[in-house]
């Protein structure tokens, strides 16, 4: 009976949906205008509940008290109706949840809305994590909103809630990283024609900062044709001359043949040495619908006496994939972090996706005696994979050796959440601590929308201190690369 009940009240909402656009005309005024104010009615509705504040919460819903919301999980189904119901809903799930101990953090995204006429439906997703002492928990919601438009202000009538994600979180703590972190970050590059991403900065014998960069024209794709830029600056702030691209794919032959991508850049022996993703889409496995390309991507190595050039590259990469294609890194080996040992060898740290066996991303090292390699596998990779109490993956690994330990940070992917970085460390450079928050959001930092990713980090030193964070910002527009001090306290 219940599984029935849900079924009708998902058609019931789907005939909403589909018949509403062919009842009602067109919006009178600009629609871009008329969906930014059906966004700020939704968006305001979420500020009011989180400050606690019913007044402002009523002041969003029709007065006609013809409001309904219904909240979806699994066969079970809430139903409320009526303005005043819901606000006293809302009242005692205020004396409930905003209890002064608990931290919320919460965001709406991927709207979709549609005006029609005096009428509009929005559909977004939202996300709820609530924070304590002993951990946290996560929700997500997919929703639609009616609203209804009067006295010239938009009024939500109808609300429903449908669960698709719970999960709860042990604690994360913050790390002496991210607690060295601005407040605020500055953006140093970007480019009209291309998006930047990946930015890795190295300082040169005359205190020039030089950040080489993933270059992907904005018709391309980071699979098929990104390039590597050269931008120098007298600051790690900038601003920055942008020189061109300095490498691309080789063509017809070369394992780089095509998409040159997220250089990672070091000063080894007095050489600059550039790690990268090369790839050649002749191999691609046409038959995914999803990164066909991402395949043929391994790590290379480029080696230059100066970090104006010329870069000399090599004729394999320095890290290939497994022959069993079913091994864990034999898929791709990509995102490449460096360390130079303490007992001299030099190593590579190298991010796979284990796409054939249980879908997930996944960390490993390779070690040479020599610069240029051999460089031999670790018979106990992957290093870092799953964390105890949370099932999320992670990528893009940025390694350093400071202070007698090895320390490593990596992005979230579904951990805690999708849009931040976490902090390891080591004593060995192989068994790596539990986690800790290396960086929060994007937003946190840098006036970008909330659901934007900023991912890539990668680390400037000075005189082996870490001085600033760089990382790759996604913005509607393409991606920049921006730069946050880091600000140690002995």
């Amino acid at each position: 009976m219940r599984k029935r009940k849900v079924f009708q009240l998902l058609m019931a909402v789907f005939l909403v949906v589909l018949i509403l656009p062919s009842c009602t005309g067109p919006a009178g005024g600009d629609p871009e205008v008329e969906k930014e104010a059906v966004k700020a009615v939704i968006e305001e509705e979420k500020a009011a509940f989180y400050a606690a504040d019913l007044d402002r919460i009523a002041a969003t819903w029709v007065d006609d008290n013809s409001g309904r919301k219904v909240v979806i999980k699994g066969d079970e189904i809430g139903e409320t109706i009526g303005t005043d119901a819901i606000l006293e809903n809302d009242r005692a799930a205020l004396a409930r949840e905003i209890d002064g101990e608990t931290q919320w953090d919460s965001d709406y995204l991927n709207y979709d809305i549609h005006v029609y006429g005096e009428s509009a439906l929005a559909y977004f997703v939202s996300r709820h994590r609530a924070t304590t002492a002993e951990g946290s928990m996560e929700t997500r919601f997919r929703r639609m909103v009616h609203l209804v438009k009067k006295d010239g202000k938009w009024k939500m009538d109808m609300m429903t809630l449908y669960l698709i994600e719970e999960n709860t979180y042990p604690p994360l703590e913050e790390s002496w990283f991210s607690r060295s972190l601005a407040d605020k970050g500055t953006i140093v590059l970007q480019e009209d024609d291309y998006t930047v991403w990946g930015c890795s900065p190295i300082y040169d014998d005359e205190g020039k900062v030089h950040v080489f960069y993933s270059r992907i024209p904005k018709d391309g794709s980071w699979l098929v044709n990104s390039q590597i830029g050269h931008a120098v600056a007298d600051h790690p702030e900038g601003p920055y001359e942008i020189l061109g691209t300095i490498m691309e794919g080789r063509g017809e032959g070369y394992w780089d043949a095509n998409s040159i991508h997220n250089p990672s850049v070091y000063r080894v022996d007095g050489k600059y040495v550039m790690l990268y993703i090369g790839n050649d889409t002749a191999t691609a496995q046409r038959w995914l619908e999803r990164a066909p390309e991402a395949n043929s991507q391994r790590t290379g190595m480029a080696i230059a006496d100066s970090p104006y050039g010329p870069w000399t590259r090599f004729d394999e990469p320095m890290i290939d994939v497994d022959p069993d294609s079913l091994a864990w890194d034999g898929y791709c080996t990509v995102n490449p972090g460096f360390v130079k040992h303490p007992n001299g060898e030099y190593w590579i740290y190298y991010r796979a996706w284990d796409r054939f066996n249980d879908d997930r991303r996944k960390t490993g090292v390779a070690f040479a005696k020599n610069l240029t390699g051999p460089y031999v596998k670790y018979e106990g990779n992957p290093i870092i994979d799953k964390f105890e109490g949370v099932d999320g993956q992670t990528e893009d690994p940025v390694m350093f050796y400071y202070k007698e330990k090895f320390h490593c940070v990596i992005r979230d992917m579904g951990n805690w959440d999708w849009l931040s970085s976490l902090y390891l460390e080591s004593e060995d450079g192989l068994n790596w601590s539990y986690p800790k928050r290396a960086k929060h959001q994007g937003h946190t930092y840098y006036d970008m929308p909330e659901e934007r990713r900023c991912e890539r980090d990668q680390i400037l030193l000075k005189d082996g201190v870490p001085e600033y964070i760089f990382n790759a910002c996604s913005f509607s527009g393409g991606g920049r690369g921006g730069a946050i001090r880091i600000t140690i306290e002995e």
